[in-house]
């Protein structure tokens, strides 16, 4: 069977059917070609999908089996460690209950000892306190005999300090007395003193002026 291009089935289609009818119909079965082509490659590559899809199946079939047998030896030695945890836990909660009762018995102990000091400690508190009302007590008595001695014998020295006071007050009273006395009698004296001279300048000056008036009324008669 002889091959035809194209070109030479669009110059035959023309002779016969005109040139718009035959780039139609080339156009229609080159539109027809190019899709039969897409179909026939996805088509093979549909194919080689499968065939690489089952060859990886297989690989994860393979490689699930040895995961799952991995896993199942490592599930048995987990469960096998986790007895000897279980079990060495459990020695340990053991353990720990036994020093947790050893260390409760050991706070009762401690506990009772501990009441049994406080109480002591409250006796002797209140022994001490006891002993320190009674001393407080005599103390302040003692301080009250004081207080009383001491009050007597500031009223004693207030008492004493008036007498002084008076005595001292009157002596002041009499010097004073004695002075403005004094005082007085020189006073006197100086006045007296001074209305003698006061008097004898008078006596001059009344002299003088006397003088004075003679003299110009024996000059007035002269003339």
């Amino acid at each position: 069977m002889n091959t035809i291009t194209v070109t030479q089935l669009y110059e035959q289609l023309t002779e016969h059917m005109g040139k718009d009818t035959a780039e139609n119909l080339c156009s229609y079965v080159n539109s027809k070609i190019s899709e039969e082509l897409e179909d026939q490659t996805k088509i093979l590559a549909t194919k080689q999908d499968v065939a690489t899809l089952t060859s990886d199946i297989h690989d994860l079939r393979l490689a699930t089996k040895q995961d799952v047998s991995a896993l199942k030896s490592d599930i048995h030695d987990l469960s096998l460690a986790t007895k000897q945890d279980v079990a060495a836990l459990k020695s340990d909660i053991h353990d720990l209950s036994l020093a947790t009762k050893q260390d409760v018995a050991a706070l009762k102990s401690d506990i009772h000892d501990l009441s049994l000091a406080t109480k002591q400690d409250v006796s002797a508190l209140k022994s001490d306190i006891h002993d320190l009302r009674l001393t407080t007590k005599a103390d302040v008595e003692a301080l009250r005999l004081a207080a009383k001695q001491d009050i007597a014998a500031l009223k004693s020295d207030l008492n004493e300090f008036k007498l002084d006071t008076k005595a001292e007050f009157a002596a002041v009273r009499a010097e004073t007395k004695s002075e403005m006395a004094n005082l007085k009698f020189e006073l006197l004296v100086k006045m007296s003193k001074y209305q003698v001279g006061t008097m004898r300048w008078m006596f001059i000056f009344w002299v003088g002026q006397v003088a004075v008036t003679v003299s110009l009324f024996m000059l007035f008669l002269k003339k």
